[in-house]
């Protein structure tokens, strides 16, 4: 089987979440699986993008066996420019078939971006080149303290690893054009960090029962020094995030209030969660590792999850 019939049977497992499609033709390039001569990029409008990834679909060329068509859902120059570029309505008459109307239509069309897809590859080619220049400076990005700067910036913990800062600003950084950003792609990002297994359940945020304590000669001023007893649900979020088990139980330690994974998974979820949900996250270990255990090392003789002996 070809580099090419593989990139598009396992074409789906290409990335786990969405990311731009030059970052992908980069690592396809970076690792000598196709060639930059055989690769042709067609834009199909930003209708799709609300339900699609960046990549939409890979498939081979009906003309050449060695060309990967890559669709992507972004405007073209026939998305942006005005219809009459494309269409002659004036030829079109009230007594038209509409049927045959539509046909016409989309032919036209396929002709039109067939037109301008030579001048759209290349500047394809040109942002290819500015995401390749990201990249390779992202590549060395834990040097000269940059990573310090980014901590700083962002009000990372100086207990984070440098590794997890840069992944995480990285991930952060391709979400910039993300329109489809939802919780499940959220929970692939992480997963993607941390190299560990996440899940997730969500309710309601219920409102709590507040009883508001006021001195007799002060003034009642709703909404100032008054509120409502209520204990109902309201439409807003809450998460609740549940990371194992843990390939590794002697890494539960790092999970501990103001440990090095508990610093970083409040960052993450400070920065890639909406700023109305509430969140929580909890760890799991495998049901062997639960089971009660003395030994000397450290962390090692655990009752449960909570109790050290």
């Amino acid at each position: 089987m070809s580099e090419e019939k593989k990139i598009i049977k396992n074409q789906r497992h290409l990335t786990s979440f969405d990311l731009k499609t030059e970052l992908i033709l980069e690592a396809l390039f970076e690792n000598n699986i196709i060639d930059d001569f055989n690769v042709v990029i067609k834009p199909n409008g930003l209708f799709y993008r609300k339900f699609s990834k960046d990549r939409m679909n890979i498939s081979l060329d009906s003309n050449n066996s060695d060309v990967l068509n890559i669709d992507i859902s972004r405007d073209g120059f026939y998305d942006v420019l005005p219809e009459s570029f494309s269409h002659n309505f004036r030829q079109s008459g009230s007594t038209t078939n509409p049927v045959e109307e539509f046909k016409i239509r989309k032919k036209e069309e396929k002709e039109a971006r067939h037109f301008f897809n030579p001048i759209e590859n290349e500047l394809f080619r040109f942002r290819h080149a500015i995401e390749k220049n990201e990249s390779d400076f992202f590549l060395n990005l834990r040097a000269n303290g940059l990573v310090d700067i980014i901590k700083s910036i962002l009000v990372f913990e100086k207990n984070i690893p440098d590794t997890l800062v840069v992944k995480m600003f990285y991930a952060l950084l391709q979400q910039k054009e993300n329109a489809n950003q939802n919780i499940e792609e959220i929970i692939l990002i992480l997963e993607e960090i941390i190299e560990e297994k996440v899940t997730f359940t969500s309710n309601n945020i219920k409102l709590e029962n507040v009883s508001d304590v006021n001195e007799v000669e002060e003034d009642f001023i709703m909404g100032i020094n008054t509120t409502l007893e209520s204990n109902q649900e309201i439409y807003l979020k809450k998460y609740n995030f549940i990371i194992g088990p843990l390939k590794n139980s002697n890494n539960l330690s790092n999970y501990f209030e103001n440990q090095t994974m508990h610093s970083f998974l409040n960052s993450f979820f400070n920065l890639f969660l909406p700023f109305h949900v509430q969140y929580t996250f909890e760890v799991l270990l495998k049901k062997k590792d639960q089971k009660f255990s003395m030994d000397d090392q450290k962390f090692k003789a655990r009752l449960g999850i909570s109790t050290i002996l």
